[in-house]
């Protein structure tokens, strides 16, 4: 997939996972959001992650892209992008780190906006990313920021962590609407 097509797909695809969240917590109250689930945490707590992954990642993003190299071509990931995509994704199981833990809450609905509003940012991100070279420009690992990793690595994990997280919210959602 070249950086172009990749960029094109990132606004919906983070357009779809904001719905698809928005309409799994549809109908909650504010209690529910903040109700112990079998997962270690609320469904508050899960989007507070999300928000405080997505903050550095921000940051580190806006940064890079103030001397990223313009170009084109096929997007690739980097071998540390791959490792950080498989525990962070939709099939990853690898446990939040203490940075990124979010507190126990209880949340308010202002919790949901938050979120969006960090992703929201990713997507204006992507928008500016277009004609950059999503493999040569990096950013450091906002949790270990002594590694870097692309441009494109620092979209896609943070689509994939959304993914892994909205079906989360998804299905817990189902569990508290019984």
């Amino acid at each position: 997939m070249t950086f172009e097509e990749y960029l094109a797909n990132y606004v919906p695809r983070i357009d779809s996972q904001i719905e698809r969240c928005r309409a799994a917590l549809d109908g909650l109250d504010v209690e529910q959001w903040n109700a112990p689930l079998k997962n270690p945490w609320t469904l508050a707590q899960i989007l507070e992650h999300m928000h405080i992954s997505a903050a550095p990642y921000v940051i580190s993003i806006d940064e890079a892209l103030s001397t990223a190299t313009p170009g084109e071509g096929q997007l690739k990931f980097t071998f540390l992008g791959k490792m950080i995509l498989q525990g962070a994704g939709p099939k990853g199981n690898v446990p939040a780190p203490k940075a990124m833990e979010p507190p126990k809450g209880p949340f308010d609905k202002l919790v949901r906006e938050r979120y969006e509003t960090g992703y929201r940012r990713l997507q204006d991100l992507a928008r500016k990313s277009r004609g950059m070279d999503l493999n040569k420009s990096r950013l450091p690992i906002p949790i270990m920021p002594q590694f870097k990793i692309s441009l494109g690595d620092a979209f896609e994990i943070m689509a994939a962590h959304a993914e892994r997280h909205v079906g989360q919210i998804e299905t817990f959602s189902k569990t508290l609407r019984g």
